[in-house]
């Protein structure tokens, strides 16, 4: 980071994007349907793999540039307050657990075993 201070912008467009491409990965999952059981394989977790993912971009991109939404401020400061850890690098542990499992949830929905 600079040590130039960043002017927080709105960032309503970019919010909406994200919160947008969330809610129809989810919609897409839930209608295509996430199947339980030992091996879930299927279109259904691939999309709910892929929300993971792009909850993981988004937590990843409130790290690093929280000025440009108002979505990743709130993320950061989702982040920020858990107990215990209360620093801005929990964003980036979010973000990788989202990114492992979205990443796992995927490969597993396409048919490939990891073991």
């Amino acid at each position: 980071m600079s040590s130039q201070s960043k002017t927080d912008e709105p960032g309503y467009f970019l919010g909406a994007i994200v919160i947008v491409a969330l809610a129809s990965l989810l919609a897409v999952a839930w209608n295509v349907g996430v199947p339980s059981g030992p091996q879930p394989r299927g279109m259904g977790p691939v999309f709910m793999g892929l929300a993971f993912i792009l909850l993981g971009i988004t937590f990843l991109a409130c790290y690093f540039v929280p000025h440009k939404s108002f979505l990743f401020r709130w993320f950061l400061k989702f982040s920020v307050g858990f107990p215990g850890f209360p620093n801005p690098k929990m964003a980036l542990f979010i973000s990788f657990m989202f990114l492992l499992g979205g990443s796992f949830a995927v490969v597993e929905g396409l048919g490939f075993q990891i073991r």
